[in-house]
């Protein structure tokens, strides 16, 4: 049975005898294919935000390439060529000369509160906090300076002097905290007294570019350029628009992370935070999705290259992931985030277990190293596996659900996402990811790149990827 939508052709598998390992239904490929239309119809690739870009668009980008793998039909790579001309299209200049894509969603809003010299007590307010975490609560700090001034009798008067408009006139409360000003929270330490000044400065969420945003976004693109790298075919009709993609990530796109590289014992190596205020934890390493993210794409443009710098960056940093790995019976667990030196005691409650969302990118890159040849083996990707099946899977073949985290099968973690691209490596681990598709109540978003997936490596009867090394064509 053939399937169309938009002059895209998809051919529905068919169920077999060991439980759907060489196909899949045909209703299943109607469904995909209603959920693609939805995908497409989102525009999310118009939009200049980081945000959207990463955790929206990116999935899209993901789906059309597995299509693509799964259906053979151009029309998928032509998809992601009409996305990727304003995706790129819509970067602009960044603090260090480099293009990037930004947002200030999760940035940290900051307030800092200054006594009057003159003033005739010895009280202070401070804020609380200083920084403000919660993404809600700073996305409503205006970022304007204000004024606190105590009346005769007691009361506040606060005037945001940004503005020259007052606020409002409040009675102190009993337990010392003030709350007019929008966002934040300020505490009085001590007997305010009539005359009493205080200046409060805020800064709002600022825009700020994330490893982990160009990573998400620029994978798929990268992959695109892998597949016209090995494939004569597909050069003669894309091969312009991926060296345009190339040069862009070569020159500017990868070299602006530079500054933040740190290089480990033992050949490994990490990303590290900018240093700046309005990050969450300025100068820490990365959780291990975020510099992964990024490792996906130098494997990429490696197996697109051939160049050996890319390989060689990918290699440090699957050395670190692969280090902090816990080989737990016959599967792997591990943390979000790792202390990699002196320079992370401030992000240490950080590392607690993974989560299934975050560690769908860990997946994703440790099955591109493996493809590339690079530091996992089979082996690994096995123990990747039975990370579904010993510890995340609810033990139902009905309805099967993985958990929220790598080590149970508790809490909400239906996602699917690059999890489903174990099912290479373990015909179980391949059931129950195609099965918790199939009983999906959607497949919008980001599950449509999972099923894209799993029709993918339906087609390839699940057999790993050539070597992308021995694939890539040398650099002219």
């Amino acid at each position: 049975m053939i399937f169309a939508l938009g002059g895209v052709a998809l051919a529905a598998t068919t169920s077999s005898s060991d439980g759907r390992a060489a196909g899949l239904p045909a209703a299943f490929s109607q469904r995909l294919m209603a959920a693609m239309a939805g995908v497409d119809k989102a525009e999310l690739y118009k939009s200049p935000d980081s945000g959207n870009l990463a955790w929206g668009e990116s999935y899209v980008l993901d789906a059309y390439y597995w299509m693509y793998e799964g259906t053979g039909d151009t029309a998928w790579l032509d998809r992601i060529v009409r996305h990727a001309d304003v995706i790129l299209g819509n970067l602009s200049p960044g603090d260090e000369l480099f293009p990037g894509w930004r947002t200030d969603r999760y940035s940290v809003a900051l307030v800092d509160v200054r006594a009057d010299p003159a003033n005739p007590s010895k009280a202070h307010v401070k804020p609380d906090p200083a920084r403000i975490f919660d993404i809600d609560t700073a996305h409503k700090v205006s970022g304007h300076d204000y004024e606190l001034r105590v009346m005769a009798g007691g009361s506040l008067a606060i005037t945001d002097t940004t503005t020259s408009q007052p606020v409002a006139t409040v009675e102190l409360p009993a337990d010392g905290h003030i709350t007019a000003i929008p966002g934040v929270t300020l505490v009085v330490g001590g007997t305010l007294e009539p005359g009493d000044r205080f200046v409060v400065k805020t800064q709002a969420p600022a825009p700020l570019e994330y490893t982990v945003h160009d990573g998400m976004i620029l994978a798929p693109i990268a992959r695109f350029c892998a597949a016209v790298a090995r494939d004569a075919s597909l050069r003669e009709r894309y091969g312009a628009a991926a060296q345009r993609y190339l040069k862009l990530m070569e020159t500017q796109l990868l070299p602006k992370w530079q500054p933040y590289w740190r290089e480990l014992p033992d050949g490994a190596g990490v990303y590290i935070f900018q240093d700046v205020p309005a990050q969450r934890f300025p100068g820490a390493s990365q959780p291990h999705n975020q510099y992964l993210a990024l490792g996906r794409v130098y494997i990429a443009v490696y197996c697109a290259t051939g160049d050996p710098r890319y390989r060689e960056r990918a290699e440090k940093m699957a050395r670190f992931f692969k280090r902090n790995l816990r080989l737990v019976g016959g599967h792997y667990e591990w943390n979000y985030w790792d202390y990699a030196g002196p320079w992370d005691e401030q992000a240490r409650a950080m590392a607690h277990t993974e989560d299934t969302s975050h560690g769908h990118i860990d997946i994703a890159f440790a099955v591109d190293a493996y493809d590339a040849g690079i530091v996992f083996d089979r082996e690994d990707m096995q123990r990747f596996a039975r990370t579904i099946t010993d510890a995340m899977w609810n033990g139902s073949d009905e309805l099967p659900r993985v958990g929220g985290r790598v080590n149970s099968p508790e809490g909400p973690g239906i996602q699917a996402l690059d999890w489903a691209r174990l099912g290479r490596f373990s015909t179980k681990a391949r059931q129950i990811m195609v099965r918790m598709i199939e009983t999906s109540d959607n497949l919008n978003g980001s599950h449509s790149t999972a099923a894209a997936e799993v029709l993918a490596m339906a087609r390839v009867d699940w057999n790993p990827r050539p070597n992308c090394a021995l694939a890539a064509r040398p650099r002219q």
